[in-house]
């Protein structure tokens, strides 16, 4: 009941901000998310009916004997679901349109707390599913290459930046899923999960604050670097860090959960994502490159926004660092 709770009390919420502008490009942004929104969980609700009819109890923990069409119909159910809440795809579609329909810091707020909520939500249920059921691990597994997969690709292509970190943050989904896949087979899997969401929200947090500073469009980013030489390089360490480039918060995250992956069994699982993240270097170089070339006005920043990505900075470099200490006290 709480999964159920929760995806509904967030998606309520999530709406409203998408619409917040009230222009017809949030309107329509709003719309979309709001259908999809309410299929999938009416899809997630329908599902999850088999589990409490076969079980007789809402609590996963009583899922340990579960089997058959039960399982695999509320399983199916609980992908869809929160698959649509941490834009996986191909339950991503509402995502890039909701991410530029809504303001900035909207954007920024439903790539990081929604997901790594869902993420986790997901998590939760996996780890008390009878080991392998239903192939449940194969189908997470395949949904992260597709999800990786899809998510870089599309975001090669992008001119907005907005939509390209939409896409960015598709493809990061895939990547949790590496940590969701071993739950139950590594020692590691919770602790990768949890510093890859760490270093997640640090470093979409602030890339969507620089895109404040900046704008939407790549070639607002022209000349950035140069006349606002702080927020250019705090934006390289983001999308960098993004990359999986040592010794950033991104790499120590991916590094865990391609050695979650690995010792799970799933090694082409983590080749697929080592490859992915190779790719992911041209997606971000595609904002890079524009920002130290011929310069072009930009307005004053905020003092929020330059606290904002600065705090966001710090965290990136530092969870590189000491993710030892954070690992200890996981």
């Amino acid at each position: 009941m709480f999964l159920v709770l929760g995806v509904l009390l967030s998606s309520l919420g999530s709406f409203a901000l998408v619409a917040y502008p009230r222009d017809d490009r949030s309107t329509e942004a709003s719309m979309k998310y709001l259908v999809f929104g309410s299929v999938t969980s009416a899809v997630m609700i329908f599902g999850l009916t088999y589990w409490f009819g076969a079980k007789g109890s809402t609590l996963l923990s009583e899922l340990g004997g579960l089997g058959g069409l039960p399982l695999a119909a509320g399983l199916v159910a609980v992908l869809v679901g929160l698959g649509y809440k941490a834009a996986i795809a191909p339950f991503h579609f509402w995502a890039p349109d909701a991410y530029d329909g809504s303001p900035v810091f909207v954007a920024a707020f439903l790539s990081v707390v929604p997901k790594v909520g869902a993420i986790f939500a997901l998590a939760q249920v996996v780890r008390d599913l009878p080991v392998g059921a239903a192939g449940w691990p194969v189908i997470v597994a395949a949904l992260a290459a597709i999800s990786m997969t899809y998510g870089n690709l599309a975001a090669l292509v992008q001119e907005n930046v907005v939509r390209l970190l939409a896409y960015s943050a598709i493809a990061q989904s895939g990547y949790f899923l590496l940590g969701v896949v071993a739950l139950g087979r590594s020692d590691l899997a919770l602790p990768s999960l949890v510093v890859f969401a760490a270093a997640y929200a640090a470093m979409h947090i602030g890339a969507f604050a620089v895109v404040m500073l900046a704008g939407r469009d790549l070639r607002d980013f022209a000349g950035l670097g140069r006349t606002r030489p702080a927020a250019g390089v705090a934006m390289v360490f983001f999308l960098i860090s993004l990359v999986g480039v040592p010794p950033l918060a991104g790499f120590v995250g991916k590094l865990l959960l391609f050695g979650t992956a690995i010792q799970a069994g799933y090694t082409p699982l983590a080749v697929i994502a080592i490859l992915n993240s190779v790719l992911s270097l041209a997606v971000y170089l595609r904002v890079v490159v524009p920002m130290y070339g011929v310069p072009k006005a930009t307005p004053s920043p905020s003092p929020w926004v330059t606290a904002v990505w600065a705090c966001a900075l710090v965290a990136t470099v530092a969870l590189g660092l000491a993710v030892q200490v954070l690992l200890a006290g996981v």
